[in-house]
């Protein structure tokens, strides 16, 4: 797929899921809805997602604890430190069992930012509609392809932040 079309069409989604869940802090979501899109876009394109734009995601997911949400900080920390554990265990059990990577550790980074927006709770949220918008892709291309799903890689990334940008936005 091109890249400006790639563009485009992740542009077209945040802001359609924007004006779907209409957020107050207009300056915090368009920095955190930029960086989820570079984050997406780049890791459909190389299956790598920069350490830069995680980190860059985390500490506006910081900022934007500090200032709009200090009262439930405790339950968003909690997000940023049990999510990224669970996927590394995962990733982990999952390696140990099949001998080959199946969640990469870029995946597991991108919880933390992730759990940070939406909190500990909210975040099974998260992985559940990235899961299954991930599975349907996979079920929908290997049907067009004609090619058995476990030949196929998915790029989690993309799921993962569309679906935090959606859940953090819903939760208002």
């Amino acid at each position: 797929m091109k890249l400006g079309l790639l563009i485009a069409i992740h542009i077209s989604l945040y802001t359609g899921l924007f004006w779907l869940f209409p957020y107050h802090e207009l300056g915090f979501a368009l920095g955190i809805g930029s960086v989820m899109i570079w984050i997406s876009v780049w890791d459909m394109l190389t299956f790598e997602i920069p350490d830069s734009a995680t980190a860059m995601l985390a500490l506006l997911a910081a900022a934007w604890l500090w200032f709009a949400r200090p009262v439930m900080i405790w339950d968003h920390i909690a997000g940023g430190v049990i999510w990224p554990l669970l996927f590394w265990g995962i990733a982990a059990l999952f390696e140990r069992a099949r001998g080959e990577v199946g969640l990469g550790f870029g995946d597991v980074k991108l919880m933390l930012p992730i759990g940070l927006l939406c909190g500990a709770l909210a975040s099974v949220h998260v992985v559940l509609i990235a899961s299954l918008a991930g599975v349907l892709l996979m079920g929908v291309n290997g049907v067009l392809r004609r090619d058995r799903v476990e030949n196929q890689a998915l790029a989690l990334g993309p799921f993962l932040v569309a679906s935090g940008w959606a859940v953090w936005l819903a939760l208002g």
